[in-house]
């Protein structure tokens, strides 16, 4: 069954990645009592690193909007995995 966040993204034409394997040992996200906490996330699909540089130098503005929207989909993608796969369990 499909949440009315997950439900959103598709209506956007956004897709969740795979939340990657951590580099080193650290958790990507974290549920303390009713609290998330989700590391920081870069610009990656599982080990690919598609968008990396300077925004103005390497990365034209366009590629800078989609390295931090594939940032923001990595987190959610983190969170769906801490929440036992219920994105609507987030309140804000």
């Amino acid at each position: 069954m499909t949440g009315r966040i997950e439900t959103r993204l598709a209506e956007l034409g956004l897709v969740l990645p795979p939340a990657g394997k951590p580099l080193f040992s650290y958790q990507p996200a974290v549920i303390a009592q009713s609290l998330a906490f989700v590391a920081g996330q870069a610009p990656v699909v599982g080990a690919e690193r598609p968008l990396i540089g300077r925004l103005g130098a390497e990365l034209t503005l366009e590629q800078g909007q989609n390295a931090a929207r594939l940032s923001g989909l990595n987190v959610l993608a983190h969170l769906k995995v801490a929440l036992d796969g219920d994105l609507d369990r987030i309140e804000r």
